[in-house]
């Protein structure tokens, strides 16, 4: 019997965040029994993806070096690549983790270390101070991340950073130009631009020359009193465009991940003033504006919380299972149509 074709994408882990152990972490309601980093490779080397993105902590958190190797010969036996996902620059202790992830990635292979900006989510500015807050700690990122890239440059590595559901596009290419170095890059999250009030394809497009590593994930919308919310879905069953997103990349040289949203949706303040003010605009964009449009549209009446949030974790595992199989098969069908 002739094996399945490797799928032309990777699987993020952040999108099993239950299955691994990552959601509910210190608190009663983590997965009693965890997927480990290895079983994590199995499986993605059994569904046919053809690398993994993943962060070092769920190999060893004590950077064991018998536990790397051994992950290190079992990631070049199964033929895939690796991402390593890494910390937010604006931790206290950012610069060095991200000093040490980079190392790791040299010691497993990783040609691609993804890290983000902050720990802001929904585009909400407020907890750094709003938009005079958000431009010091550009400011600061800027002179981090040309240290990290020159030492990414050393270990042939290449930084990717985020739109976290904090930055826009133009501030992700201002912070690519300022460092200026070809080991700076950024991972773009296919759904994120509508946390910051942009519409995909436009920031894609604004972005592409500097993408490295994207992010393949959906979202449905819902509107509520405020704004609306990004409520996790399988690919496929949101609102991203993946056809056309995926022809931009086509030819580039990017790895692409399947990465499921959060357990929790985000809320998108869009109806609030101080939303677009901290982030960068003079006044609330008008009914023809493409986020508006599209929170106009959205539903009401569905109810699209998780079992994270209903509280039913005994379904998570298979809820999760569920959707990076059923978005693996919608990639694989865009794949076969190409």
């Amino acid at each position: 019997m002739t094996e399945e074709p490797r799928l032309p994408f990777g699987l993020c882990c952040w999108g099993m965040t239950y299955t691994l152990g990552v959601a509910g972490s210190g608190t009663p309601r983590r997965n009693p029994s965890p997927m480990s980093a290895f079983a994590f490779l199995d499986y993605a080397e059994r569904m046919r993806f053809n690398g993994i993105e993943i962060g070092p902590d769920l190999v060893t958190a004590d950077g064991d070096a018998t536990l790397l190797a051994e992950f290190r010969r079992k990631l070049d036996a199964s033929g895939m690549a690796l991402t390593v996902s890494a910390s937010s620059v604006s931790d206290p202790d950012g610069t060095s983790r991200i000093m040490t992830a980079l190392d790791t990635a040299d010691r497993l292979g990783a040609k691609t270390v993804r890290i983000v900006l902050s720990s802001i989510l929904c585009g909400d500015r407020r907890p750094v101070g709003g938009l005079k807050g958000w431009q010091k700690l550009l400011d600061r990122a800027v002179r981090m991340l040309t240290l990290l890239a020159r030492e990414a440059g050393m270990r042939g590595v290449r930084l990717a950073i985020e739109n976290h559901q904090d930055a826009t596009a133009d501030e992700l290419v201002w912070l690519c130009e300022m460092v200026a170095n070809p080991s700076m890059g950024i991972t773009l999250d296919c759904g994120n631009p509508l946390a910051v009030g942009e519409d995909i394809l436009p920031y894609a497009r604004r972005v592409l020359h500097h993408v490295v590593n994207v992010h393949l994930k959906d979202y449905t919308v819902h509107a509520v009193d405020d704004g609306y919310v990004l409520a996790r879905c399988a690919l496929g069953d949101g609102m991203v465009p993946f056809p056309e997103l995926l022809e931009l990349f086509s030819g580039r040289e990017v790895s692409l991940q399947l990465e499921l949203a959060a357990l929790e949706g985000r809320r998108i303040r869009t109806l609030v003033p101080d939303y677009w003010h901290d982030l960068g605009r003079a006044d609330v964009p008008g009914p023809t504006h493409p986020v508006m449009q599209l929170q106009a549209r959205s539903t009401t009446t569905v109810d699209f919380r998780t079992p994270w949030e209903r509280g039913d974790d005994a379904e998570l595992p298979r809820y999760e299972m569920a959707q990076v199989e059923r978005s693996a098969a919608y990639l694989r069908s865009l794949a076969v149509g190409a």
